[in-house]
């Protein structure tokens, strides 16, 4: 007989995507084992609007690169884009 399922626990992610609003840095809070489809389903999704979007949602149009929040972008672009700018979400 198994014992009670236990939920997965979430970690941070951050991810350096473009959206119709430029390319930009947000944060996820997702399930290890689930992170690479979460990763795929954000392409067309709307984000919510955050303060330097004026408001407006923004619609995510590719993801460049997501990572645990603590470790390094691969790419360039996403470690200068982390350390010129605060992270969303």
């Amino acid at each position: 007989m198994a014992g009670p399922l236990r939920a997965e626990p979430r970690e941070d992610y951050k991810c350096f995507i473009e959206t119709n609003k430029g390319q930009t840095l947000v944060r996820f809070s997702w399930q290890p084992s689930k992170a690479p489809q979460y990763k795929k389903q954000l392409i067309g999704r709307q984000l919510p609007a955050l303060p330097h979007t004026d408001g407006k949602p923004m619609m995510v149009k590719r993801v460049y690169e997501c990572v645990k929040k603590e470790e390094a972008f691969s790419t360039s672009q996403g470690r200068i884009l982390e350390h010129s700018e605060p992270m969303e979400g």
